[in-house]
């Protein structure tokens, strides 16, 4: 794999990540605590109460991206593979609460709240469970992508030094082997033979 294309990937995921992140403390529901003989109380829900998974889980993503750039050949795989888990995790959040948010903010309420009384979805906030949910499908699109392309430039190297020609690799003095040679960036004064 390219430094490009790793620069390219970590930056991507970084940005996604940080974007999905910023969506987690903003308001995602509002509930009302109704309880026999008091006054309803409006409570709101944040994205981090209802995706208790997404700030630990983006925070490995970020991590990931910046290992990604220190890293070469097999640990890209073990790189990726916390990526797509941690990714995965965050979106599938992000997904079920778009799927049933009177489910899921209820659920969440009740692990948070501590009131006995009945709790009722007031109002949802599709906007930034929307923009947390792509920025996260982002993260695995990202993922699946490296894993993808990480093998293949190996593959691709492989069959770059299959097409010499053989008087540069035998080390013949004609032309075109010292053209070869050249581009190469060897030093023609100690000889046309590969290091």
């Amino acid at each position: 794999m390219t430094t490009r294309k790793k620069v390219w990937a970590a930056f991507l995921s970084a940005l996604l990540a940080g974007a999905a992140l910023l969506c987690l403390p903003q308001v995602w529901v509002r509930l009302e605590l109704i309880e026999p003989g008091l006054p309803v109380v409006e409570e709101p829900l944040t994205g981090s109460a209802i995706a208790q998974i997404g700030s630990p889980a983006l925070l490995v993503v970020l991590a990931a991206s910046l290992a990604l750039l220190a890293i070469r050949g097999f640990l890209i795989y073990v790189i990726v593979f916390f990526w797509l888990g941690a990714g995965g995790a965050s979106a599938y959040v992000g997904v079920s609460f778009l799927l049933d948010p009177s489910q899921s903010s209820v659920d969440a309420a009740k692990s948070t709240l501590t009131s006995q009384g009945e709790i009722v979805v007031a109002g949802v906030s599709y906007v930034t469970a929307s923009i947390y949910t792509v920025a996260c499908v982002g993260v695995l699109v990202v993922a699946t992508w490296l894993a993808v392309t990480a093998r293949k430039r190996v593959a691709e190297s492989q069959k770059a030094t299959k097409y010499e020609r053989d008087s540069y690799r035998t080390g013949a003095t004609d032309h075109l082997a010292i053209w070869d040679a050249q581009d190469a960036g060897l030093d023609l004064t100690k000889g046309t033979q590969k290091p």
